[in-house]
């Protein structure tokens, strides 16, 4: 899809708005009982933190994402492998939600042509939004 940039922003930041708050696929590519067990683990800590998130935190969330997406010149990079990038991590932490209710090994592309690709979970196809 042709975006602006600001549209390209606001695409990205909705999906991330969404990701925070559907039901989570924890998916760090598990190959043996133990990191199985871990995903439930992380699946069951995501899912009780998600249930803590309230609408005002989610549009804080929004307001400090996009704030800081407009902020960056060129191509922007978000991901998430265990732990969320400085940019969404500062927009969780300014909003009081729990970093665990991203989805991990999940990455995100806004593209100097405002091209907005995404791939959400362990080795997951990526898409364009």
């Amino acid at each position: 899809m042709k975006y602006t940039r600001q549209e390209a922003i606001i695409a990205a930041v909705l999906w991330w708005q969404e990701s925070i708050t559907k039901p989570l696929n924890q998916d760090i590519g598990a190959q043996s009982s133990a990191e199985r067990q871990l995903e439930l683990l992380m699946l069951n800590h995501s899912s009780d933190n998600q249930a803590k998130i309230t609408k005002e935190a989610t549009e804080v969330f929004y307001k400090e994402l996009v704030e800081s997406l407009a902020s960056e010149s060129g191509q922007i990079t978000l991901d998430v492998d265990y732990h969320p990038c400085q940019i969404l991590g500062d927009a969780l932490a300014k909003s009081g939600i729990d970093p665990s209710v991203l989805p991990c090994k999940t990455w995100m592309v806004i593209r100097e042509s405002n091209e907005v690709i995404v791939s959400e979970g362990y080795r997951a196809t990526p898409i364009n939004i």
